[in-house]
């Protein structure tokens, strides 16, 4: 990103919305909001004193809640362009009219509570839709207990969790601090499911195997459990990481979760939530009690005693109607339309309206395939349309 701002030939908006497309091959117009930061990038150094001095938090959308921010906040580490913005719908002064730390603190006098949004138009050629995806929300899937008990996680709160930059600074923790002696992880949650999503989102089976890698790293004497449907690891070396896990000792259960409940059966699960499931390859029912206190348990003739639960989402492609913009129609997931339209092209895939790009996993592609999307294009990287 940061070669990209600082391209001759590119020109980089950020904190901005595509609201509208019109027009046709080489000659679109496309109307953008660019939203106030409330903060002068031209004369913000970056130096994070705002934030310091900020005394609001709220939790963070980076860290998916399980860490804070500050009002006034730089999206994410390493963002481009390293400038902070505040958030108005929580600010202090926004809400009451009062405080103004910031401003108060700011040396390069870069905020500005008076800035409004703008409304830029521009001519294109073309256009390339990237738009990404979105993470499956669990909480409808009331049998998995996501939101009702502690230390059910998604999978995109362990990677917070786990990452050095993290709120946790890199530690696998309980709610209460504390260390996990045993942790499940379940895969397909949202995904191969005619009640929410069908297909297979791809990318799943892999970030999960190396989230039991990195717990096994991080915590060597946990007990470690994957629950699957099936393990699509398809991909150059996939498949030799799967065995590699295997002899690292990981707990490999071959069948979907059916729910998790906090109804006891026996007294060693009182206090502590169940993971119900069945494993097909030795064709029967198991309870999985998970401690919610971080208290290490042994194992129960066959039941094993976990201490946080990791669900592996599905995750939603970005195409759907609704979130692009008037003028850009790309079908939804799905739709005949959206496949039959669509044609093979030199650095990724086109819509038969030309030039209108469709890279990424708004085609399914994973991650390896993507950055090849990226990479490839005809007259060194050019998009002609």
């Amino acid at each position: 990103m940061a070669s990209v701002r600082s391209h001759e030939s590119i020109e980089l908006l950020t904190y901005s919305e595509v609201i509208e497309v019109s027009g046709y091959v080489g000659n679109f117009k496309v109307k953008i909001r660019k939203k106030p930061r409330y903060v002068d990038e031209s004369k913000c150094t970056g130096c994070g004193t705002c934030q310091e001095k900020c005394p609001v938090k709220t939790d963070s959308e980076f860290d998916f809640g399980i860490g804070k921010r500050k009002v006034i906040y730089t999206p994410f580490p390493q963002a481009v362009p390293n400038i902070p913005v505040i958030d108005r719908e929580r600010c202090t002064y926004f809400l009451k009219g009062k405080c103004r730390a910031c401003e108060k603190f700011c040396e390069a006098k870069a905020i500005d509570f008076e800035q409004t949004e703008k409304m830029i138009d521009l001519d294109v050629g073309c256009i390339i839709v990237t738009t990404g995806f979105d993470s499956f929300d669990p909480t409808p899937m009331s049998q998995f207990g996501y939101g009702r008990y502690d230390n059910v996680i998604t999978g995109f709160q362990f990677e917070r969790m786990s990452s050095a930059s993290g709120p946790t600074g890199g530690k696998i923790v309980l709610k209460d601090g504390s260390e996990p002696r045993s942790i499940a992880i379940l895969h397909c949650i949202g995904s191969r499911d005619i009640n929410y999503h069908e297909y297979c989102s791809r990318v799943c089976c892999m970030y999960s195997l190396k989230f039991a890698h990195l717990i096994r790293e991080k915590i060597p004497d946990a007990e470690i459990y994957d629950l699957y449907i099936d393990l699509r690891c398809f991909g150059k070396g996939y498949e030799e990481f799967y065995n590699r896990l295997q002899e690292e000792g990981i707990n490999f259960i071959r069948g979907r979760a059916g729910e998790v409940t906090d109804i006891a059966e026996i007294p060693e699960e009182k206090g502590r939530l169940v993971v119900l499931c069945e494993d097909t390859l030795i064709c029967r029912q198991r309870r999985l009690p998970v401690l919610v206190l971080g208290i290490d348990l042994g194992a129960l003739a066959q039941e094993q005693f976990h201490d946080i639960l990791v669900a592996g989402r599905s995750r939603v492609e970005q195409w759907c109607r609704p979130v692009l913009a008037p003028g850009i129609d790309l079908g939804a997931p799905g739709d005949e339309e959206f496949r039959c339209l669509l044609v093979p092209a030199v650095g990724g895939i086109v819509q038969r309206r030309v030039a209108q790009y469709i890279p990424g996993v708004n085609v399914g592609a994973a991650v390896d395939q993507q950055s090849g999307d990226g990479a490839i294009g005809p007259a060194g990287g050019k998009v002609q349309g």
